[in-house]
């Protein structure tokens, strides 16, 4: 009986295989033939078997290194010449090698024969895989990895080159299989400074090294801005006269023992140091908790807000998942978590499902980590189906008030469309409000005006606070700009710290 199962995994310009079969019940006196199998393109192992051995070649019919492994665990009656389970071989291109050799150790009894065997193709002209690599994953990020063997295990680190930005990058290796990072999970967040050098990430090592494993990586960072030197509080110098200069007097003559001595050496150059800086407050407590955002588009006009928030303090993570509907559509999202770790909704399952009314916006799903000492991974799938909201008929002698619209009754006109009736239902209310916002100015592809704002000075940073607050109508920011008090404690509540920062939106704001 054979029983084969392939696997192909890519790393490093090389191909890892692993091939496995298993025969049992081999008689020691019948092996007296040979047999060849095709493994792979190009590559064929040969077993001859005789009344006290058996031994394996390779046969390399490619333009690769071949680096060969065989393991022998679970055999019965047999043992290796070079001793031990495994003996692993390099066959050179071209080339036909002995790769194992089986001793039977008793030819009276019965043999039971296991094997399995693995094998990474290289390029003979390419670095070897241990030698360390660097990638570029943006202007001025570098991955660095540095492979070892026996077992395997890589090192990675991470560089950036960028100066007046620090770096927050996070690793992912969510998917693999049979590894973990040596923080215990799957996943690691750094944050680096500009040309600080390589911060190490972590290294990634093989659970079961006799095992094989696969790998899948996902790289996701922040380029987070830091104050310029130019905003930095200037200090005010001091007027420095210029050092007076001297020069040697004739000496008198005649000479006299008072005039041999030496006259006192000039005073040194006087500088005057700016004034000291008043010294800084005490920085506050760290905060015990640490916040990621992120917005994505699911569908046109419909996107999706990720929260996710790290407790330093307990070493949970809640991820908090907000749907958006700018659209005049009722929404039936479906967010399934299968596939992932350590995380579990707070309704104590894996999916969820729930309704988002026109131009609502909602929470559909809170994930929380059920463990701290175990790491977590994530994978959802979103889906979303769009029907027309229900708007009764001109004709019914009560019509029924659509969701989130409680203002006035739904006109009865029979020229005006389903989309105008509710509007015109709606108006004074956060629904009318979202309904009507200036979102682009026109074409679905051009900037919206706040954006374009906040670009023209420089800040674009701050774009996701207005969007999360639904701060991105231009006519409604100019309207709060009107009383720039209320608007300075909005921006600092919406979490505009940097005093300087709000007085420029509040300047840009006045200029339109």
């Amino acid at each position: 009986m054979t029983v084969l199962s392939y696997k192909y995994v890519t790393h490093f310009r090389s191909v890892l295989v692993y091939i496995s079969f298993i025969e049992s019940k081999i008689r020691p006196d019948i092996m007296t033939d040979t047999t060849r199998k095709e493994i792979a393109h190009n590559i064929f192992l040969f077993r001859h078997e005789t009344d006290t051995e058996i031994y394996y070649e390779l046969d390399n019919a490619k333009y690769k290194m071949i680096d060969f492994t065989m393991d022998f665990s679970g055999s019965d009656n047999l043992r290796l010449t070079t001793g031990g389970n495994s003996i692993r071989t390099v066959v050179s291109p071209y080339k036909r090698t002995t790769v194992a050799v089986l001793k039977v150790r008793d030819t009276r009894t019965h043999c039971s024969l296991r094997v399995k065997y693995t094998w990474e193709e290289t390029d003979p002209t390419a670095p070897p895989s241990t030698a360390p690599q660097q990638k570029e994953l943006g202007p001025g990020i570098f991955l660095h990895t540095q492979r070892t063997m026996s077992p395997d295990s890589f090192l990675y680190s991470v560089s950036y080159k960028n100066s007046g930005k620090n770096l927050r990058f996070t690793i992912n290796f969510g998917g693999s299989r049979n590894l973990y990072f040596d923080n215990g999970s799957l996943s690691k967040t750094i944050r680096v400074g500009a040309y600080q050098g390589q911060c190490r990430l972590g290294v990634l090592r093989p659970i079961i090294a006799t095992n094989p494993w696969t790998l899948k990586t996902k790289f996701t960072w922040t380029e987070e801005t830091t104050m310029l030197e130019q905003q930095r509080p200037l200090q005010t110098a001091r007027y420095a006269p210029p050092a007076p200069q001297y020069s040697a007097a004739p000496l008198p003559t005649p000479y006299s023992a008072a005039d041999l001595v030496a006259p006192p050496p000039p005073p040194a150059r006087r500088t005057v140091l700016p004034s000291p800086s008043p010294s800084p407050s005490p920085s506050p407590s760290p905060s015990p908790s640490s916040t990621d955002v992120k917005r994505q588009t699911i569908a046109d006009k419909i996107h999706m807000t990720t929260t996710r928030v790290d407790d330093t303090r307990t070493g949970h993570s809640t991820f908090t998942f907000e749907i958006d509907n700018m659209k005049f559509k009722d929404l039936k999202v479906i967010l399934d978590f299968s596939g992932s770790s350590n995380l579990l909704l707070d309704t104590g399952t894996i999916s969820t499902r729930c309704n988002v009314a026109p131009y609502e916006r909602r929470i559909v799903g809170v994930l929380r980590t059920i463990t701290v000492t175990n790491g977590w991974s994530l994978k959802q799938k979103v889906s979303v189906e769009q029907n027309e909201p229900d708007i009764p008929a001109a004709s019914h002698s009560a019509p029924a008030i659509p969701r989130r619209v409680q203002a006035t009754p739904i006109p009865t006109n029979t020229n005006m469309s389903a989309r105008e009736r509710v509007m015109a239902a709606s108006k004074n209310t956060a629904f009318y409000r979202r309904a009507s916002l200036d979102r682009g100015g026109g074409g679905g592809d051009s900037t919206p005006p706040v954006l374009a704002l906040l670009e023209s000075i420089q800040m674009k940073q701050y774009w996701p606070l207005f969007l999360s607050e639904a701060m991105d109508d231009i006519n409604m920011l100019l309207t709060m700009a009107k009383d720039k008090g209320s608007f300075r404690s909005a921006m600092k509540e919406m979490g505009i710290s940097r005093m300087g920062h709000r007085e420029a939106i509040l300047n840009a704001l006045a200029l339109m």
